[in-house]
């Protein structure tokens, strides 16, 4: 998708009532599959990107660079927003700015930067650590003004719950709200009663992050919605499914001997054929027997 046409649909689905429900897709196929399913947004998350990319945790490995290029391979191929995490803004102010713009350019509809203290970790890990407010406040001034396109959605994401309290958590993202930031994300509440405030409280539209065996209560979306929250997102699911599913397969093909039963409860051929739009690429190229009686004639 054009970069201006995602962040105008990412703007028109915030303008729109209702809870926005996104996946986090851990790479390009996971995500095609996610669009074609109907979902209108994406989450492009360090989790996802970090263990198919590198096979690693969720603990501030992948660069900037690398991010944006896991960013663009999914742009390419989408026609719906794609929100990235940008983690600590990877630096300074400098370096805000340079992932900003490398996001941005990337076709990023938006970006998440926090106030967790480098080397970051998973947000549903222990031991975080937090900036001070006031530095918290300086990244998200940073990111907004180093945007190209207004249209750019900077969220702003704290991590200060675990460590600091609710209240806390709330002022910090209303402060950043301040200098303008445009959505709010208060990472891993741990009753229903926070999660409950948090929408109410904040000045921006709030996110929810519903990760299974995390800290946070799982509710429904319609919940969520009921509480105020505008996103929602399940961020490593496309991860556990896809490892339990392969978990399988390799139990079966090791102690059975075949997977053709696993296969058939799972997409079958022609449908993955379809998903990946095999007869356009088949159709659109040159050595193809089609393109071949072309030539012909």
């Amino acid at each position: 998708m054009n970069p201006a046409a995602s962040k105008h649909k990412l703007r028109s689905l915030m303008a729109r009532p209702g809870l926005i429900r996104t996946l986090a897709p851990h790479d390009v196929f996971t995500a095609m599959i996610m669009e074609q399913a109907g979902l209108e947004c994406l989450f492009l998350g360090g989790f996802g990107v970090s263990a198919s990319m590198l096979g690693v945790p969720d603990l501030n490995l992948i660069t900037v660079s690398e991010m944006a290029d896991a960013i663009r391979r999914l742009t390419s191929r989408l026609s719906i927003p794609v929100i990235a995490d940008g983690d600590t803004g990877h630096g300074d102010a400098h370096n805000i700015r340079r992932t900003v713009e490398l996001f941005e350019s990337a076709g990023a509809a938006g970006i998440l930067i926090e106030d967790q203290v480098m080397p970051k970790r998973c947000g549903h890990f222990a031991s975080k650590k937090v900036t001070s407010s006031e530095e918290f406040v300086r990244r998200i001034r940073t990111a907004v003004e180093s945007r190209c396109d207004p249209d750019f959605l900077v969220f702003a994401r704290t991590d200060a719950l675990a460590s600091h309290g609710v209240e806390e958590a709330i002022r910090r993202v209303n402060l950043a709200a301040d200098v303008g930031a445009e959505a709010g994300f208060v990472e891993a509440p741990r009753t229903l009663e926070e999660l409950a405030t948090i929408p109410r409280r904040l000045k921006v539209p709030s996110l929810a992050n519903m990760l299974t065996g995390g800290t946070t209560p799982i509710v429904s979306t319609s919940r969520l919605e009921e509480l105020g929250y505008k996103f929602a997102v399940a961020p490593v699911e496309s991860l556990m499914v896809t490892a339990g599913a392969i978990q399988s397969l390799c139990k079966a093909w090791l102690n059975e001997g075949r997977v053709d039963h696993l296969a058939a409860q799972a997409m079958p051929f022609a449908n993955l054929k379809q998903a990946l739009n095999v007869e356009h690429w088949l159709g659109t190229d040159p050595t193809s027997e089609s393109g071949a009686d072309d030539n012909r004639q």
